[in-house]
């Protein structure tokens, strides 16, 4: 029995949330920890304590509005990076937190490829193709390096494409719903406890407020901007328990002082473009880098969307976004034109703008895949999908120091292969593109495999130090004070870090916070 459109979606998103659960529970799960890959010092080190101070805090009935734990004293609903607002929170606080951890990184990777596959079909894209731009979101060495480096960091980039949904359907159709629809995302993705990820979000948003204005008329456009600005707007009344004590603690801090020029840039960071394909040629998804960004399946795909003849409004955005905040990672006179807008100026680590052309790289794989199979419905001659995918082959080979390895040069040849292989019947069409779809899965998973972070088995390391601190616990008064030093022969000792007294209730005079140190 042919299946219905509700039930082919339901099918696309339980491929989404297994692909999920593969990546979190087998993929880093197997990954063994070492030299090449190690533990994030931001999992452990920060979110980790973090969760505990809250489940005990609710077990003791204080301390979610005032931390006396830490810095002698500092706000914790105040910091927004607590996420103590944030509904994933409250789902995972009954557990254990090597379930929160294992469980949010599956929840938002999930939540990343649903709202992937929700844009894709906004932009009035086929299944199929939907499928492969989720899955080049959800599974990308961006997405996956982010998941392993930091849960609230996570949980912000997990709703970009959600948020960029409901803007193509304010956009499409401007209602009410729709604009409370986009307003519930944005609010989420604050509570999230990343803001510059929000900034980036807000600013992807007002890109494409200015494409609409500027390639559409008619005259739901000024109904259509109007709307998409009333659900820009309410997350600050949304979330305005979160916003405001937030706000004040920033006006406080240090973070009010405009950020210098070495203070912006991060070292190691990619500001040349001989750091750029120094870093990219390494293939490894990792936080911190766009290693993940040019994936040799999904570079080739999304170079076949340039051939596309339909959308092609759509495809210019997603482009033009994508290209723009790529030139922003380097050290130009556009990115400091850049850091004079309001805010920008004071998030720090340019890398970070390479992510959102990961994301806008994800879509142009949903138009590639579509445009291969539009154009063999057409002519039958895979010719110009063909000449995108070669020249986005090209550009991969040039981001290569040390050229290609030999696992891509075999994806890319099958990629090629499969665009360039005739299929005269339809069902035969429908099989080469699930393949195409299966191939991009696998060598994103493959890839996957060698994240240079990732989790540890149990929280055995993080308490090594426990006899330390049960000593300081018997003998400290109400007046002292204990600071935790992390030994100095082991490059990463988890057990002595800032928040590591709040596991053992120890007040503490330093912490590991942006704002209150």
């Amino acid at each position: 029995m042919a299946w219905g459109a509700r039930q082919r979606d339901v099918a696309a998103g339980a491929v989404v949330v297994g692909a999920a659960f593969v990546v979190v529970l087998w993929v880093l799960a197997r990954i063994p920890l070492g030299m090449d890959s190690i533990p994030s010092l931001d999992i452990y080190a920060y979110s980790w304590p973090i969760f505990l101070y809250t489940q005990a805090a609710l077990e003791q009935g204080h301390g979610l509005l005032w931390n006396d734990l830490q810095s002698c004293g500092q706000p914790f609903l105040g910091i927004v990076s607590t996420t103590l607002l944030y509904p994933p929170t409250w789902i995972f606080l009954p557990f254990e937190a090597d379930v929160w951890l294992r469980g949010q990184a599956i929840l938002h990777l999930a939540v990343a490829g649903l709202g992937s596959y929700a844009l894709a079909r906004e932009l009035d894209l086929g299944r199929t193709a939907a499928l492969g731009a989720a899955l080049a979101f959800e599974l990308g060495g961006v997405g996956v390096g982010i998941a392993t480096w930091s849960p609230l960091v996570q949980g912000a980039y997990a709703w970009i494409p959600m948020a960029l949904a409901c803007a193509e359907r304010v956009l499409r159709s401007p209602r009410p719903e729709a604009a409370i629809a986009l307003g519930v995302v944005l609010t989420l993705q604050l509570l999230a406890g990343f803001p510059q990820l929000s900034v980036f979000t807000y600013e992807l948003l007002g890109l494409r407020a200015l494409f609409e204005l500027a390639t559409r008329r008619g005259g739901s456009r000024g109904r259509g901007l109007a709307v998409l600005a009333l659900g820009m707007a309410l997350p600050l009344a949304l979330a305005a328990v979160q916003v405001l004590p937030t706000l004040e603690l920033a006006s406080e801090s240090v973070r009010t002082l405009p950020l210098a020029a070495h203070e912006y840039s991060q070292p190691g960071g990619e500001h040349s473009w001989v750091d750029f394909r120094r870093v990219t040629g390494r293939r490894v998804p990792v936080s911190g880098t766009v290693a993940g960004l040019f994936g040799v399946a999904a570079a080739l795909l999304a170079g076949a969307s340039l051939a596309a003849t339909r959308r092609r409004r759509a495809i210019a955005f997603y482009l033009s976004a994508g290209g723009l905040f790529l030139a922003l990672v380097f050290d130009t006179p556009l990115r400091d034109a850049y850091r004079l807008l309001p805010i920008a100026g004071d998030l720090r680590i340019p890398y970070r703008f390479a992510w959102v052309t990961s994301f806008c790289l994800s879509v142009l794989v949903g138009f590639g895949l579509e445009a291969s199979s539009a154009e063999r419905r057409g002519s039958g001659a895979p010719s110009r999908t063909l000449l995108g995918s070669l020249t986005a082959l090209a550009g991969i080979w040039l981001l290569s120091p040390r050229g290609l390895e030999s696992w891509e040069w075999v994806v890319a040849a099958l990629v090629l292969l499969a665009i360039a292989m005739p299929s005269p019947r339809p069902a035969a069409e429908g099989l080469r593109s699930a393949a195409l779809v299966a191939l991009l899965a696998a060598s994103l998973i493959g890839s996957d495999a060698h994240s240079a972070l990732g989790f540890l088995p149990d929280d055995t390391t993080l308490r090594e130090s426990s006899a330390a601190f049960e000593f300081v616990r018997e003998r400290q008064n109400a007046s002292e004070r204990v600071y935790a030093a992390p030994g100095l022969p082991r490059p990463v000792d988890l057990s002595m870090r800032s928040k590591t007294a709040a596991l053992y209730g120890l007040p503490t005079i330093v912490d590991y916070e942006n704002l209150a140190s």
